[in-house]
C-alpha cells in the first residue's frame, strides 16, 4: 500500500513533468508488485506446490500468456509507442507483474486456504482488474466510466488489503499476548 500511495504522491508532485511522473511512477509500481510477488512466494514449498497444483499452474500459464497478448495488442494501438522501446518494455513488465500477482495470489489462497489468503486474492483481483481498466482508459478510450471503474476497483482492492493487514496484525497481537502470558 505504501508503494501505491507513493506513486499517487509522485503523480501530484510531478504533475507538470510527465516524463518524471511516468517513469518514476512505473518503476515504483513495478518495484511494489515485485515485492508483493516475493511476499506471496516466500512461504511456498515449491516441490509440494508443483506436485499439488500442476494442472492449476499450467492453466494459469496459458491464461496469463493469452492475457498478456491481449494487453500488448491494446498497448500497441498507441501510435506513439514503438515496439521494443523503453516505454514498451516498461508496459510489458508492468503487465507481466500484475498477472503474476493475480496468479500467485490465487495459488497462495489455494495453498493455504485461509480467510487472509482469500482477502489477499480478492484484493489482488480488484487491483489487477483496475490496472486492466486503466490500460483500456489510457490506450483505447478515455471514457469517464472507465476512470470511475478504475477508481472503484482500486479502492475496493485497498479495502481488502486493509482488512487483510488488520486481521494479520490482530492475530500477531494475540500470539504475542499468549506468548507473554505463558512466561
Amino acid at each position: 500500500m505504501i508503494g501505491f500511495s507513493l506513486v499517487e504522491i509522485l503523480k501530484i508532485v510531478f504533475y507538470g513533468n510527465d516524463t518524471i511522473a511516468y517513469y518514476g511512477a512505473n518503476y515504483l509500481v513495478i518495484a511494489t508488485y515485485a515485492s508483493l510477488i516475493i511476499f506471496l512466494v516466500k512461504d511456498f514449498n515449491f516441490k509440494l506446490l508443483f506436485k499439488q497444483f500442476k494442472l492449476h499452474l499450467v492453466v494459469l500459464l496459458f491464461f496469463n500468456a493469452y492475457i498478456i497478448y491481449v494487453l500488448n495488442q491494446m498497448i500497441m494501438q498507441d501510435a506513439q509507442l514503438s515496439v521494443y522501446s523503453l516505454d514498451f518494455i516498461i508496459e510489458v513488465a508492468y503487465n507481466v507483474l500484475i498477472l503474476l500477482v493475480l496468479s500467485l495470489s490465487l495459488i497462495h489462497y489455494l495453498y493455504h486456504e485461509t480467510k487472509q489468503g482469500l482477502l489477499l486474492f480478492l484484493a489482488s483481483v480488484c487491483i489487477v482488474f483496475s490496472e486492466m481498466v486503466q490500460v483500456a482508459y489510457l490506450f483505447i478510450s478515455s471514457a469517464y466510466l472507465l476512470q470511475m471503474a478504475y477508481t472503484a476497483l482500486i479502492g475496493i482492492g485497498f479495502y481488502f488489503l486493509y482488512i487483510y493487514i488488520k486481521i494479520k496484525y490482530e492475530s500477531s497481537q494475540k500470539k504475542l499476548k499468549s506468548f507473554s502470558f505463558i512466561q
